[in-house]
């Protein structure tokens, strides 16, 4: 697993920090937490393709966490996307987004399904699972969990004192 700050910066972005995004990178996807203006370049520097973002979740409806969205969008149309991508926030996402994406013409070629959420279990897989908290802020506001899901360990030390004998099946 592995964790990239590509912004964390405030409402106004600084000479050495981007407004706020983070990518996660676990069990082969690419998971992308708010997307700010200029989240597509600090992909770049992190050689992160927009390309394998599957599912974005964005924290709350401020510019500064989600007007990266449209331009991020649109470059995923110009290199072909098929695949879908599904979008998690809260209510008034879809209404933003629709909005924004009005500003520039370009063919869509993949769906993009919008989901918009309140608090609770949003998602659970085999590897994991993701869920969301109300936090205090202006507007509604979003904090995301990641969970990994705990897997059954062997304890080597412990099969040895029950007397289990070490072999190719062992571990």
């Amino acid at each position: 697993m592995e964790l990239i700050f590509l912004g964390t910066s405030a409402a106004i972005p600084s000479k050495k920090r981007n407004h706020s995004a983070i990518a996660l990178k676990a069990f082969g996807e690419v998971f992308l937490f708010d997307c700010g203006e200029g989240t597509q370049r600090q992909m770049a520097k992190a050689k992160v393709s927009p390309m394998k973002i599957k599912k974005i979740f964005i924290t709350h409806l401020h510019g500064d966490h989600l007007l990266g969205l449209p331009g991020m969008i649109q470059t995923m149309a110009f290199r072909e996307r098929e695949e879908p991508l599904h979008l998690f926030g809260p209510p008034g996402l879809k209404e933003m987004l629709e909005a924004a994406m009005k500003l520039g013409y370009f063919s869509m070629n993949f769906d993009i399904y919008v989901h918009e959420i309140g608090p609770g279990k949003i998602m659970e897989t085999e590897e994991y699972i993701i869920s969301c908290a109300e936090t205090e802020h202006t507007v509604p506001n979003l904090s995301y969990c990641f969970e990994e899901k705990k897997k059954p360990r062997f304890l080597r030390d412990k099969a040895i004192k029950l007397g289990l004998k070490p072999g190719p099946a062992f571990g």
